[in-house]
């Protein structure tokens, strides 16, 4: 089907109303730059199928003429005509390779090896020193180099802290990052994991965030002669001196955890589970608010618990989070009061807006966040798909008799199937 089932009704009124919106703006061929007609055009491109934007649904509309009865049927030519010139315009891009620069608030030890790299989701990472990095790359990152690239505004780039430098086959720059991103922030959320996990903070003068390796603010990406700069606005702004220094001693920590992700997996499988947990920590600790930080790593709390089979209920995540907790070496039956309290505290901030959040109350989420990250990557060879990690979380307070009786279950409906099999033939 070309449209969403239930859509079509509301398209053709939706494309009726853009046509006669069209006659009416007195431009001929344009519509009025207002916010009605946006979000009419998102909320047709979002009634197909296969999802248009508002700028292909614009220039969809503008082969059309005005209203007719057969109004659907031409949108639907108009708009295979339109992706078939897509389609076409894109295999005249030709793909070349890009070498992307990427400072970093970090700098290496000596006992770190020269051109250290490390490798996720099938993408290689170099870690490099100034040094390192030779003349073109060097002046890619040159303060007169990114001063103009950015109109005149000073970058601080230092040259006594690292650069990760990687390679992407893209038809631009922007394309280039684009594909490079997941990889890079997988790669960001290792390092994060591994220096980050188990801290603390006690107490803090004004809110910032808690990574210690902060995302870059800027990427500089060379091919051949074509250069770009690019900048993040997800890069946090803090204020500190403090840059992390990366050792020799970390290494085989971040090695070992780096190889789950050497290669692409199966998004079914529970290590790509974990390399979105990992994303999600490094995001959360990104933030620089506390609020924003507490709903972040309530967010990993709803991955790692696997709550979207529950809609993400907090009461449910509460639970879940519960059962890994009542196995530590505390006196009572874990952190009980503390989830309830927390879970209180994440609906009265995405429902009411805003609340205060306390050092103590991160700390504590963070740190429950982080052993149910260790525990999926523990078992995820006993349970090495995400349907294996939610039969568990289903089934983790069920009663032996229960469990005896699944089993049974079980065992009866492959007797069946094979008793069927075997009659079939």
């Amino acid at each position: 089907m070309f449209w969403k089932a239930g859509a079509m009704d509301s398209a053709a009124a939706l494309i009726k109303w853009l046509l006669e919106r069209r006659a009416q703006s007195g431009t001929g061929s344009g519509w009025p730059a207002d916010l009605r007609t946006d979000l009419a055009m998102q909320e047709l491109g979002d009634s197909l199928q296969n999802p248009v934007t508002p700028f292909v649904v614009m220039r969809i509309l503008t082969r059309m003429g005005g209203p007719t009865a057969s109004m659907l049927t031409e949108f639907e030519v108009a708009h295979d005509q339109v992706v078939t010139e897509n389609k076409a315009a894109l295999a005249r891009m030709t793909a070349h390779p890009w070498r992307l620069v990427l400072p970093m608030k970090m700098r290496l030890d000596d006992s770190v090896p020269a051109g250290l790299s490390i490798s996720v989701d099938g993408q290689t990472f170099m870690f490099l020193r100034y040094a390192e990095l030779g003349q073109e790359l060097s002046d890619a990152i040159s303060s007169s180099r990114l001063q103009q690239a950015f109109h005149g505004e000073l970058m601080d780039v230092r040259i006594d802290e690292a650069f990760i430098v990687a390679e992407q086959n893209a038809s631009a720059a922007e394309v280039a990052l684009d594909q490079l991103y997941p990889a890079f922030n997988l790669l960001r959320g290792v390092l994060e994991y591994t220096v980050s996990r188990g801290e603390a903070r006690l107490i803090s003068g004004r809110q910032q965030p808690r990574s210690n390796l902060p995302h870059p603010k800027l990427v500089a990406a060379l091919s051949g002669t074509t250069y770009r700069a690019l900048r993040f606005d997800v890069a946090s702004h803090r204020e500190t001196h403090q840059v992390f220094t990366l050792r020799g001693t970390n290494l085989l920590t971040i090695r070992n955890l780096a190889e789950l992700f050497a290669a692409p997996v199966s998004d079914s499988s529970t290590v790509a589970m974990i390399a979105d947990a990992l994303r999600l920590y490094t995001q959360a600790l990104d933030a620089t608010w506390n609020y924003a930080c507490f709903v972040a790593l309530w967010q990993l709390a709803e991955l790692t618990t696997s709550a979207t089979d529950v809609h993400g209920a907090t009461d449910e995540v509460v639970k879940r989070l519960l059962w890994h907790t009542e196995g530590w070496p505390l006196p009572g039956a874990g952190l009980r009061e503390t989830l309830v309290e927390l879970g209180k505290k994440r609906n009265l901030i995405v429902h009411k807006g805003i609340h205060p959040v306390s050092e103590d109350e991160i700390n504590a989420l963070k740190y429950i966040c982080e052993q149910t990250i260790e525990w999926l990557i523990a078992s995820r060879t006993e349970l090495p798909t995400r349907s294996h990690v939610r039969s568990v979380y289903r089934m983790r307070s069920a009663p032996d008799a229960e469990l005896r009786t699944q089993e049974e279950a079980i065992v009866f409906v492959r007797q069946q199937r094979q008793r069927r099999q075997t009659q079939s033939t």
